[in-house]
C-alpha cells in the first residue's frame, strides 16, 4: 500500500511545483487583451476570481516581439545581468578557490572555527546582513553602482564552504610526493589542486550562476538607478498594460538558467558525489 501512495504524493507535489511555470509559459502566448481580461480581478482589485483557459483562445507571438524588439529596456537589463553574472563568477573563483585551499592547510582547530563561521554566514538571511552591507557600501561610495551587488556576491561563503569539503579530501600522500619531487606550494596549488578539483569548481560555478542570475533583493535595495537593475526586476511595477510582456520576459529570462542547469547537471552530480566520497 505504501509503495502505491508514495508515487501519488510525488505526483501531487510535482503538479503544484510545476503549475506556476506552466501557467507563465502558456500566458506568454496570450495576447495582452486576453491576459488582462483573465487577470482583471487581481490587477484592478475587483471582486472575483482569476480564471483562464488552459489553451490560449488566440495564441500569438506578439508579446515576444514586443519584448525582444520593441522593448529596449529589457535588453539593457538583460545585458546588466550578463555582466554582473560574469563578474560575480570570476570573482568567486579567484577568491573562493585559494581561500578554500588555504583553510585546509590550517590546523584542525582553526579549520573547524572558520568553517563554523562560514556556516553561520550561510544560514543568516539577507534581511540580517542587509544593514551591515548597506553601511559598508555607503562608506565605500559604492551604492547605486554595479559593484554594490557584485562585490558582496564575490565573497560568497557558500563557494568557499563547497570547495573546502572537496579540497580537504585530497590525499596528503599525493601532496607529499609532489614536495619530494621539488614542487613548491604554488606548483601544488596550480598543478594538482586545481586540476584534481575541477569537477567541484565547475559545480560551484553552476550554482553560483543560478544564484547570480536570479538575484532580486540586493539590486532592489542597493541600486536606485533602474538602468543598472538586472533583468529579474524588469516590470517591477505590474500594470494591466504590461502584464503580457512581463510573462513573456519571465520565460525568456528563465531560458539561459534552464540551459545552464541542463548542461551542468552532470557536473553538479559529479561534483556533489566526489565531495561526499572525499568526506
Amino acid at each position: 500500500m505504501g509503495k502505491k501512495i508514495i508515487p501519488v504524493i510525488m505526483a501531487i507535489i510535482c503538479f503544484f511545483s510545476l503549475f506556476p511555470l506552466v501557467f507563465i509559459v502558456i500566458a506568454s502566448f496570450r495576447g495582452s487583451l486576453e491576459t488582462t481580461q483573465y487577470l482583471a480581478p487581481l490587477l484592478e482589485g475587483n471582486a472575483g476570481y482569476i480564471s483562464a483557459n488552459i489553451i490560449p483562445m488566440y495564441p500569438t507571438l506578439q508579446s515576444y516581439v514586443e519584448v525582444l524588439i520593441d522593448t529596449p529596456e529589457y535588453m539593457v537589463l538583460l545585458w546588466n545581468t550578463i555582466i554582473n553574472t560574469i563578474l560575480i563568477l570570476v570573482g568567486q573563483i579567484v577568491i573562493a578557490v585559494p581561500a578554500a585551499w588555504g583553510i585546509t592547510r590550517l590546523n584542525k582547530h582553526l579549520q573547524s572555527g572558520l568553517i563554523l563561521f562560514y556556516t553561520v554566514l550561510m544560514l543568516l538571511p539577507f534581511v540580517i546582513t542587509m544593514l551591515p552591507q548597506y553601511i559598508v557600501l555607503n562608506k565605500l561610495s559604492l551604492l547605486n553602482t554595479r559593484w554594490a551587488i557584485v562585490l558582496p556576491s564575490v565573497f560568497s561563503p557558500f563557494s568557499v564552504f563547497m570547495l573546502y569539503h572537496y579540497f580537504g579530501g585530497i590525499s596528503n600522500t599525493m601532496l607529499e610526493q609532489a614536495k619530494i619531487d621539488g614542487a613548491n606550494d604554488i606548483d601544488i596549488f596550480l598543478r594538482i589542486v586545481i586540476p584534481v578539483g575541477k569537477p567541484s569548481i565547475i559545480a560551484t560555478c553552476f550554482l553560483g550562476f543560478i544564484e547570480a542570475w536570479n538575484m532580486i533583493e540586493q539590486p532592489l535595495i542597493f541600486i536606485k538607478n533602474q538602468q543598472l537593475w538586472p533583468v529579474t526586476l524588469f516590470g517591477a511595477d505590474i500594470t494591466s498594460e504590461n502584464t503580457g510582456i512581463i510573462f513573456t520576459a519571465s520565460v525568456i529570462t528563465m531560458i539561459p538558467a534552464a540551459c545552464i542547469f541542463h548542461i551542468g547537471y552532470e557536473y553538479l552530480e559529479q561534483g556533489f558525489l566526489e565531495i561526499v566520497d572525499k568526506e
